[in-house]
């Protein structure tokens, strides 16, 4: 009886230590997104987002992305540009910024990043990045009229309503509830 207790306890261990540790995934893609308003219905921008990086998130959703994560004029598209993400986002809604080649941590346009496990869809906050002539960057996200992201092609309500089951049980789910 005592060796069955400590297989199960060994067997009960393993298990945990699966579940616990992340998992590096390597991810490598094009996707087609589509940028919307909070407050303009009719603006849509269509994006193809490269995608290439590992999303090391363990069975709880626990971990990170660390890549690249960019549009064809974003800041992120230069050589040498990181976007880092951290997951799961609960009480915060930020939980991404760049690396500049220069290894220095930078805010950029991505703002908030959060995709589905197998990266098929996602949807992320834009902040608006301006630099000033002193050299600081100025970076800001308006909650009633600022722009986001989903993957895809949809139109704007479809799109809500997928942003609104990517976000469920986040601080950003009210962002996009009741709009």
């Amino acid at each position: 009886m005592k060796k069955f207790f400590i297989a199960l306890a060994v067997f009960v261990s393993i298990i945990l230590l699966i579940a616990l540790a992340p998992a590096a995934r390597k991810i490598d893609k094009i996707v087609e997104a589509t940028e919307y308003s909070f407050t303009d219905p009719n603006y849509a921008v269509s994006h193809n987002i490269t995608i290439q990086g590992y999303d090391t998130r363990n069975y709880f959703g626990y971990g990170h992305f660390e890549g690249v994560f960019s549009a064809e004029n974003w800041e992120l598209a230069q050589k040498g540009w990181i976007l880092k993400a951290n997951f799961p986002i609960s009480h915060t809604y930020w939980n991404a910024y760049a690396v500049h080649p220069s290894s220095q941590p930078i805010s950029t346009n991505v703002f908030s990043l959060l995709p589905d496990r197998k990266w098929e869809s996602f949807v992320v906050l834009l902040q608006e990045v301006s630099d000033q002539p002193d050299g600081d960057r100025i970076t800001s996200f308006n909650f009633q009229n600022g722009k986001f992201i989903v993957s895809g092609s949809l139109p704007r309500e479809e799109a809500l309503i997928e942003a609104c089951h990517l976000t469920k049980g986040t601080s950003l789910e009210p962002l996009f509830t009741n709009r």
